[in-house]
């Protein structure tokens, strides 16, 4: 069955495990925390792994693994009361290395 499930982010850099397939949707802030919005089919069992980062505006965003431009951009927050805070959500699969 096709659904919509929410995972919080709590950190810059959030590893999360989606079944085969999923299809990432956006990102909102809740309550004044991050989640991410995704499409999953609950018959699969199998999952991958994806790595979502946060990256405020005016950080150096070439931090992460091999530099921003290999990730998705996926949406951008909008924090605190006059929205001062901006954050801007990336995401891409990771890959595992496998030894044949």
């Amino acid at each position: 069955m096709q659904t919509i499930h929410k995972f919080k982010l709590d950190d810059e850099r959030e590893m999360i495990r989606l079944p085969l397939g999923a299809r990432v949707l956006s990102a909102k802030v809740q309550r004044g925390r991050a989640v991410v919005y995704a499409l999953v089919d609950t018959a699969i069992t199998e999952t991958e792994d994806y790595e979502f980062v946060t990256v405020s505006t005016g950080e150096d965003a070439e931090v992460y693994a091999d530099g921003i431009v290999n990730y998705t951009f996926l949406d951008t927050l909008l924090f605190g009361d006059n929205h001062a805070f901006i954050s801007h959500i990336f995401y891409r699969k990771f890959w595992k290395v496998v030894n044949p």
